[in-house]
């Protein structure tokens, strides 16, 4: 009896053994993808880095483009003249108009020069009533009158 107690316990020390053998392979096995992981982020990361300075590269070469085009446009613009001559400013519809131009023209052109001159630049104009415009402006009806008096004259 005294080989079979000894059978059972090296059984038992095979068995830890085994199983020590075991949860060791297992530590190696999750310590090596850990430092697998850690090499793929280390090169994802110096790939994004990579990436990251192409991008900057070609977003220089992009703004040092844009620039050297936009310095030549500058050079080539045009210079316009805007005359503007109605006393009204802002309540005459010529100069609505001639703004709203202006302001397309600046959109589609933005390397020409713009220059506006207001010839009536502090010109007020006089106060007028509807009796003074009345007198100065008769009214349709006397002209249609006149008109037709003219036509039976001749």
């Amino acid at each position: 009896m005294g080989c079979g107690a000894s059978q059972p316990k090296k059984e038992e020390e095979l068995a830890i053994v085994a199983a020590e053998a075991k949860r060791t392979a297992e530590i190696h096995a999750i310590e090596a993808a850990k430092a697998e992981d850690e090499r793929i982020i280390r090169e994802g990361k110096r790939q994004e880095v990579k990436d990251t300075e192409e991008q900057l590269s070609i977003s220089e070469a992009f703004l040092q483009k844009k620039e050297k085009d936009e310095s030549e446009a500058r050079a080539r613009g045009k210079k316009v003249l805007v005359i503007a001559t109605s006393p009204m400013k802002e309540l005459s519809g010529s100069n609505i108009l001639l703004d709203a131009f202006v302001a397309a023209y600046a959109k589609a052109f933005p390397f020409d020069t713009v220059t506006r001159l207001d010839l009536v630049d502090g010109v007020t104009l006089p106060a007028l009533s509807a009796k003074h415009n009345q007198v100065q402006l008769p009214s349709p009806t006397t002209n249609i009158g006149a008109l037709y008096h003219l036509k039976d004259n001749q």
